[in-house]
């Protein structure tokens, strides 16, 4: 379990080899995985509790979802309205900024694909993507959970091959990990457009055209402009969860 928070300086439209990483703040709390919204808040998640900061570090809400018996995966891209959801047990909670829940647990039957595998926001017209394991394909859905787009089935297309474990939006297009073959990313019609060669286990995030992901405890990046690779020079070692949002990690 992650119990310990350091922020840093990251001034993401500097070279990242020659970064200057400074420690600006540290938090000591007891968390399975971390994720930040496009304001820079900071969320803590541990097991199914929910413990939200601003950027400076202060607390600002604190919310158990038990109905979820633990969150799996925590979609914060949206400030406004975030997706809480434990895939195990087929349900969801959606949140408002307070982390207060909208609606009672929505269970993934009324969701028109046949196994939500993977779930995360999308900007365009609040909508969101879902990942289908049985039918093996990305499909894109409104705000009211209808079908407006979806991809051809994975094993259909070559550079698809692979079971994928993670998805976000990001800069416009969607980007799926497959940790065998690489990182695939879709335009908003669920169109296949191309290949990044990171192969990472799970989670990566994407920032001013780097993917940024972790390998050894240590955060690497891959450069999409010039196609190279990097690492940041941290001062500390032994990463288990990252977040990059408003020039800082």
């Amino acid at each position: 379990m992650i119990d310990l928070f350091i922020s840093a300086n990251l001034l993401l439209t500097q070279p990242d080899s020659g970064l200057q990483l400074t420690i600006v703040d540290t938090l000591h709390h007891k968390a399975d995985f971390i994720t930040t919204d496009p304001i820079g808040n900071l969320y803590l998640i541990n097991n199914f509790t929910v413990n939200k900061y601003n950027a400076k570090g202060d607390s600002l809400f604190s919310q158990n979802f038990n109905q979820l018996r633990s969150i799996e995966y925590f979609d914060a891209s949206q400030a406004l309205k975030i997706y809480a959801v434990n895939f195990s047990f087929n349900s969801l909670f959606i949140l408002d900024n307070t982390l207060t829940p909208q609606n009672q647990p929505i269970t993934f039957e009324k969701i028109p694909v046949e196994q939500v595998t993977l779930l995360c926001a999308s900007n365009f017209n609040n909508s969101v993507w879902v990942y289908d394991g049985v039918k093996m394909q990305l499909v894109k859905l409104d705000n009211n959970f209808r079908v407006t787009n979806f991809s051809v089935n994975f094993y259909s297309h070559a550079d698809l091959s692979g079971i994928p474990n993670y998805m976000v939006e990001s800069e416009n297009n969607l980007y799926i990990n497959i940790p065998e073959n690489g990182i695939k990313v879709f335009n908003q019609f669920c169109n296949f457009v191309k290949n990044i060669p990171v192969k990472t286990e799970g989670k990566f995030i994407v920032r001013h055209q780097k993917v940024y992901y972790s390998e050894g405890g240590k955060i690497k990046f891959y450069n999409m402009f010039d196609f190279t690779y990097g690492e940041l020079d941290l001062p500390f070692e032994g990463i288990q969860d990252f977040s990059i949002e408003k020039n800082k990690l």
